[in-house]
């Protein structure tokens, strides 16, 4: 969501706040009174906001925990089981972070339905759009300046958070809408370092299985009776087949400050290409100064340290990069190396 104001600067329209919504649906029953087994279908509507743009697993795990939470102390009573329905995005739902956050969340466990690519339009994207629209026409009324995540958040509380009841027949539900302002997402996890699952975009439900870094995943989901009273038969086995167990592969572990060392590299090297002991006295030189200090040259070093079956030796100088003019003319790669020899050359002309 971009924040905006009534009476902007120009500048102001092509630089504007982002804050993040993350609107979340969530259903269950109470009992009003002990005793009684009449129950009360609850629509509990939660509405993250944070100034955090990465929108990411971590993010999603953040605001699953504090609407969790929200409901725990609402209920009175321990969450067993908890049932997700979410869209096919790799970078928040369907990805091998979040994967490994399913298999690491026994109590409760956790069983996610993934809608189809371009489907899943429900609830969630109409509470998104209360929140945009309430607070577009509190600042083009000028009733309210909202620039941050503060801003919105405080203006959804005293707006838009209400409570109501409906009772057809027997039958009573209750509404709620409540917001959350969301601070600090941990992202340093190196427990969530995993391989991705083969064949992920073919699967639309996983379910943890009590055991870290293993979880059941399935091609279709399915709430049959035979699923929901978990017999093994499910009636729609042709089309949704079995639940298979598969297994994430742990990988080695790295705290993010460590690769943010790995990337700090001093601006003056000279890089040094060696390959099979042909060498070549010819040399690119380019000069790092300025703006340039931590643009193109640092990553030119960082893309050719990457590259397999080469020998790199970088030595301290005097803010230049030099490179073996020797690597410009070796054209027998492969095509996406050929492409990365094209963006060097002209890395080189633009310095030079």
């Amino acid at each position: 969501m971009a924040v905006l104001f009534q009476s902007e600067v120009q500048s102001g329209f092509f630089d504007r706040n982002q804050v993040t919504i993350h609107p979340m649906m969530i259903y269950y029953k109470i009992k009003e009174e002990e005793g009684e087994n009449k129950e009360t279908l609850v629509k509990h509507a939660i509405v993250g906001i944070s100034e955090d743009n990465k929108h990411d697993a971590d993010a999603v795990l953040e605001f699953e925990k504090q609407a969790l939470d929200i409901v725990s102390k609402d209920i009175r009573i321990q969450i067993k089981e908890i049932h997700q329905w979410t869209d096919g995005c790799a970078a928040q739902y369907k990805g091998e972070r979040s994967f490994a956050d399913i298999s690491l969340r026994n109590k409760p466990s956790v069983c996610r339905n993934v809608f189809e690519t371009n489907y899943g339009k429900n609830v969630c994207d109409g509470l998104g759009a209360i929140v945009k629209n309430s607070c577009y026409q509190a600042v083009i009324s000028s009733k309210k300046i909202i620039g941050t995540a503060q801003d919105v958040f405080d203006h959804c509380e005293q707006r838009l958070t209400s409570i109501k009841s409906q009772t057809e027949g027997e039958e009573k539900t209750v509404s709620k809408r409540q917001f959350i302002l969301v601070k600090g997402i941990k992202r340093d996890r190196p427990e969530t370092n995993v391989n991705t699952l083969k064949g992920t975009r073919k699967l639309h439900a996983m379910r943890s299985t009590g055991h870290d870094y293993k979880l059941e995943t399935r091609k279709l989901s399915c709430y049959c009776l035979n699923c929901l009273e978990e017999i093994d038969q499910c009636q729609n086995i042709d089309h949704c087949h079995r639940w298979e167990t598969q297994t994430l592969k742990v990988l080695k572990s790295t705290t993010r400050k460590q690769v943010e060392n790995m990337e700090t590299e001093q601006d003056s090297m000279e890089v040094r290409r060696r390959r099979h002991g042909n060498r070549s006295s010819g040399k690119y030189r380019l000069k790092l100064t300025g703006k340039h200090r931590n643009g193109p040259g640092k990553q030119i070093v960082r893309i050719l340290s990457l590259k397999k079956n080469q020998y790199l030796q970088i030595k301290n100088i005097s803010n230049q990069v030099c490179l073996q003019q020797s690597y410009f003319q070796q054209r027998k790669e492969s095509q996406s190396q050929y492409a990365l020899d094209k963006f060097l050359i002209l890395m080189t002309k633009n310095f030079n």
